[in-house]
């Protein structure tokens, strides 16, 4: 549900409601990497560098072979 609901307000520029969404998902589930790349992504847009940089390498670390990752940590 958090990591949907995430998704959804990232899509409607609600930086701040995706990046507490994404948050809720990963505390239910520590290892879901898609939320670590949309809070990521959510912190990139509240100008968050270094927190989105954070998020982006715990993803690598949990999927060091996804080379999506790299490139997301790179934008």
């Amino acid at each position: 549900y958090w990591f949907l609901r995430g998704r959804n307000q990232l899509m409607l520029d609600d930086a701040e409601g995706a990046y507490l969404s994404f948050s809720l998902a990963i505390g239910d589930k520590p290892d879901l990497v898609g939320a670590m790349v949309g809070r990521g992504f959510a912190s990139l847009k509240k100008g968050q560098t270094v927190a989105a940089i954070k998020d982006f390498d715990s993803a690598i670390k949990i999927q060091p072979d996804e080379a999506r990752l790299y490139e997301h940590r790179s934008s």
